[in-house]
C-alpha cells in the first residue's frame, strides 16, 4: 500500500509527464476498504480543456449544453495488485450538431459505459480464449457484464469484421440451441483457421441465406468444401449460392 501512496505522489506531483498520452489529467486519489474489507483507490481525474467538450461519437469539440453534474461518475478500471481501481469524475452534457445532446466523451472510457476501456478490451481478450463464466470469476464481474464489455470493445478489436469472410475455404455450418432448446443460432466455422466467423439467431434456410448474401462474388468462389449435418435448408443453400462445392456430411460441425 505504501508503494501504491508514493506512485500516486508522484503522478500528482507531474501530471502532465504521466498522462500526456491520454489526454486525461489526474487531480487526487483516496485509498479506502469497502464493508468487505475488499481495498480500493479512487482516482479523481478529468480531461484536459482541449477534450472536455468533445463529442462521445464524433469526437468533436462542442459547445456545453449544462455545467458539470453534483454527483460524480465512477468507472471501475482494472485492478492493480489486488485493489479495485476507479475513476471519478462529475461530467456534464455538451450537445453536438450531429448526434444531438449527450453526456461529454471522457478518453478513458466508452460511451454510456461504467468501466474504463482497458478493463472491457481486457474482459473481450479474456472472453475470446475462456469461458465466459471463468473470466467473469477472474475479472470479479457478474456474467451478464462481460457480454456488455465484449460488445464495447468489438469495434476496437476488429473494426472491419467482414474481413472474417476473406478467404475462406473449408466451412463448416450447423445450429445449435440454448435457454434449454427453446431456441437457435446458426453458426459458420472456418475449418482452416478454427474460429467461428458469422452466427445469427435463429435456423433455416431464410436464416443461412442472409450469410451467403453478404459474401461477395470473390468470397463465394473461394469456398471448396461445406460440412453440415445433412440438414435440407443447408444443402439447398449450398447448391443455390455455391452449387460447385459439395457438402461433406458429419455428425457436428
Amino acid at each position: 500500500m505504501r508503494y501504491v501512496l508514493e506512485f500516486f505522489t508522484i503522478i500528482l506531483s507531474h501530471p502532465t509527464k504521466f498522462c500526456q498520452y491520454y489526454i486525461l489529467l489526474i487531480e487526487n486519489f483516496n485509498l479506502y476498504s469497502d464493508e468487505d474489507g475488499v481495498k480500493h483507490i479512487r482516482i479523481k481525474a478529468r480531461p484536459n480543456k482541449w477534450h472536455e467538450n468533445d463529442c462521445p461519437f464524433c469526437h468533436k469539440s462542442c459547445p456545453a449544453y449544462d455545467k458539470h453534474s453534483s454527483r460524480p461518475t465512477t468507472w471501475r478500471g482494472l485492478d492493480w495488485g489486488g485493489i479495485l481501481v476507479e475513476v471519478e469524475y462529475q461530467t456534464h452534457r455538451i450537445i453536438c450538431l450531429e448526434h444531438g445532446v449527450y453526456v461529454a466523451e471522457v478518453p478513458w472510457a466508452y460511451p454510456g459505459s461504467r468501466f474504463t476501456k482497458d478493463f472491457d478490451l481486457t474482459v473481450a481478450w479474456f472472453a475470446s480464449y475462456l469461458p465466459r463464466s471463468t473470466t467473469s470469476y477472474f475479472m470479479r464481474v457478474d456474467w451478464e457484464t462481460v457480454g456488455r464489455c465484449v460488445n464495447r470493445a468489438l469495434h476496437d478489436l476488429e473494426p472491419e469484421r467482414s474481413r472474417r469472410l476473406d478467404g475462406l475455404v473449408n466451412i463448416g455450418i450447423d445450429e445449435t440451441s440454448y435457454k434449454k432448446g427453446h431456441k437457435y443460432i446458426t453458426v459458420i466455422v472456418n475449418h482452416d483457421t478454427n474460429t467461428v466467423v458469422w452466427a445469427s439467431e435463429d435456423h433455416g434456410k431464410s436464416v443461412l441465406e442472409k450469410f451467403y448474401k453478404q459474401l461477395t462474388p470473390e468470397q463465394l468462389s473461394s469456398i471448396r468444401v461445406v460440412t453440415g449435418d445433412g440438414a435440407k435448408w443447408i444443402t439447398e443453400c449450398v447448391n443455390e449460392y455455391t452449387p460447385a462445392v459439395p457438402v461433406v456430411l458429419i455428425p457436428f460441425t
